[in-house]
């Protein structure tokens, strides 16, 4: 297993953000949850992150974006995120090929079910050709003063 890479990446961005305050820098997802922004805390400001899902703040952005909203409050969960939002995808994904890999289910269906592509409402995941990434989708979301993301 990899060491977690969060505490040296929370360190370098307070160097670099107590060297060069106000200046944007740029980051992976990795710091893109709650309590790395908690650390982080100013120095969070104007942070650019990478993210491997859409914006999963504002309904419209898709309908993907709309259904995670949708059952997320079904669920009576409140709290959105991009973190959050990728477990959902993971999810779909799973009960797609789970679904297409039949009565009793195969190994074989299962997997070509899953080397398809899967239009989750905008956002296309398929591992054909041996692609395992599964998405090639990519965004960037600013973090503002008060440690939100904003588009």
């Amino acid at each position: 297993m990899f060491p977690d890479a969060r505490p040296n990446c929370i360190e370098a961005v307070k160097q670099f953000h107590a060297k060069s305050p106000g200046t944007p820098h740029y980051t992976v997802s990795l710091l893109a949850v709650p309590t790395a922004l908690a650390q982080l805390g100013p120095a969070a400001t104007n942070m650019i992150v990478s993210q491997v899902v859409p914006f999963p703040y504002r309904a419209g952005t898709s309908p993907l974006v709309r259904n995670f909203q949708a059952a997320m409050k079904a669920s009576n969960e409140k709290v959105f995120s991009h973190t959050r939002l990728e477990g959902y995808i993971d999810a779909k994904v799973l009960v797609h090929g789970l679904r297409g890999a039949g009565s009793p289910p195969s190994r074989e269906r299962f997997i070509a079910t899953l080397e398809s592509s899967i239009d989750l409402g905008g956002y296309v995941v398929n591992f054909k050709n041996g692609n395992r990434n599964g998405s090639g989708y990519t965004d960037l979301v600013h973090v503002d003063s008060e440690g939100h993301f904003v588009k």
